[in-house]
């Protein structure tokens, strides 16, 4: 599936809200979960999915065994909206990459950040951009994992957004990490009524491709295919700002 396609899936996911609102996500299996956010005061009320690939045997994952015959290095699975919510910053996505029998290096991650009600954006009427820039954090430290990126150049009216990291997160093998995409300098204001605030959005993490991951085992590293991983489809969240 290319990235493309899987942005299009998305449009099965519902409801989180920014800039200290509440936040509701659809899935088949469900965490709720009520806190204060870190500066908003706001609560955030989740309801999420994860689901990894088809069916597997007692020990698959998404359809392939783990066993040494297993074309699958890569699994990236869903964990859950963080809970963290502010106007200022937002932690809009929670996910993890594990390895596992061999080394890996992650060199590039893409999403997708769009408007999902008519008439809403991401860039307003008169240039302000509503989202500043983005990071990649690990979940536990919140230790930098690939260069933040800055919300990329776009003419007034942009409805939607790729953001690209590149950069070097490495696993050893059987090694899980956590990652957050968080985003900062979210606008709590907007250009013109109707723009912004109360209008739907969503994040779709979009599906690996060749270049976005090697096998370090050998020297140089060799890309990985599309089926040496498996991965929610869609992975995301969607989110409204609420005034």
């Amino acid at each position: 599936m290319t990235k493309l396609h899987g942005f299009v899936l998305f449009f099965a996911l519902a409801v989180f809200t920014a800039c200290g609102g509440a936040v509701v996500l659809d899935g088949n299996e469900s965490m709720e979960t009520s806190v204060d956010d870190d500066g908003g005061g706001g609560a955030i009320s989740v309801t999420t999915t994860t689901t990894v690939g088809g069916s597997g045997g007692d020990t698959g994952v998404g359809g392939f065994g783990i066993g040494g015959s297993s074309p699958v290095k890569l699994v990236v699975e869903d964990q859950g909206l963080p809970t963290s919510n502010t106007c200022s910053r937002a932690k809009l996505l929670h996910y993890s990459l594990r390895a596992l029998d061999v080394p890996l290096e992650v060199v590039n991650q893409s999403f997708r950040i769009a408007a999902a009600d008519a008439g809403a954006m991401v860039v307003g009427s008169t240039g302000t951009y509503y989202f500043g820039s983005f990071s990649l954090r690990d979940s536990t430290d919140g230790e930098l994992l690939m260069e933040s990126v800055k919300m990329p150049i776009s003419v007034p009216g942009t409805t939607d957004v790729l953001i690209d990291f590149t950069g070097s997160i490495t696993l050893a093998p059987w090694e899980k990490r956590g990652l957050v995409l968080q985003a900062h300098e979210i606008s709590c204001t907007e250009d013109a009524p109707g723009e912004f605030l109360a209008k739907q959005y969503y994040v779709l993490f979009l599906p690996m491709e060749v270049g976005d991951v090697l096998d370090t085992s050998t020297s140089p590293g060799v890309n990985l295919e599309p089926y040496e991983v498996v991965q929610p489809d869609p992975l995301g969240s969607s989110f409204t700002v609420l005034p």
